[in-house]
């Protein structure tokens, strides 16, 4: 455990390092667009639209919705038969802020995420729908392999905070709940104008 730790602080001390290293030519305010391709594995969608300002800061929004399958249940919630529910985000909605440890948007950033969500549980014939809000810190690394705009790829990771609506409930003879945290590990693919 301790290896793996210190492999993990080299790492990112690394990237930060290399991050700062890139030239720093003038920077325009800009659009970028990115999508988790994780989310469409799990039938789903995601869509985030950021403003990166001439400071280290992007702001963005963010709509998705996805069904929620496999080892992702156990993730997310906790349940007393995981094969006896079907689980979907039916939307979620979140405000981002991404402070950037290098001003052109690339490499290491740190994100808070704030927003709401709507989760559709279906056992048999009983329908259940629960609302609840989070707040997500994490980070992620952006990297451009064609220049500083275009394409680029966003490993990515955060921790979930639920704050509402966190109640076991009982579906056709099935428990559930919601868990109050919890890892959310992405990968996105975006678009910088």
């Amino acid at each position: 455990m301790k290896l793996k730790k210190n492999i993990l602080i080299c790492l990112m001390a690394w990237l930060a390092l290399n991050s700062k290293a890139q030239t720093t030519d003038s920077l325009k305010p800009c659009l970028s667009i990115e999508t988790r391709v994780t989310n469409y594995f799990q039938g789903g969608y995601e869509l985030s639209v950021f403003w990166n300002t001439r400071s280290n800061f992007s702001f963005g929004i963010q709509a998705a919705g996805q069904k929620i399958d496999g080892n992702a249940k156990e993730l997310v919630f906790e349940s007393s038969n995981y094969d006896n529910i079907d689980i979907r985000i039916s939307w979620l909605a979140a405000f981002k802020t991404r402070y950037h440890i290098n001003k052109h948007h690339e490499g290491l950033y740190f994100e808070v995420s704030a927003g709401g969500e709507s989760f559709r549980i279906e056992s048999g014939n009983e329908i259940h729908n629960n609302g609840n809000g989070f707040v997500l810190p994490g980070t992620g690394y952006i990297w451009h392999p064609f220049g500083r705009k275009g394409f680029y790829i966003n490993p990515n990771i955060g921790y979930s905070f639920v704050f509402s609506n966190q109640d076991e409930r009982i579906i056709n003879e099935t428990t559930y709940k919601l868990k109050s945290s919890f890892v959310v590990p992405a990968l996105s693919l975006g678009w910088k104008f």
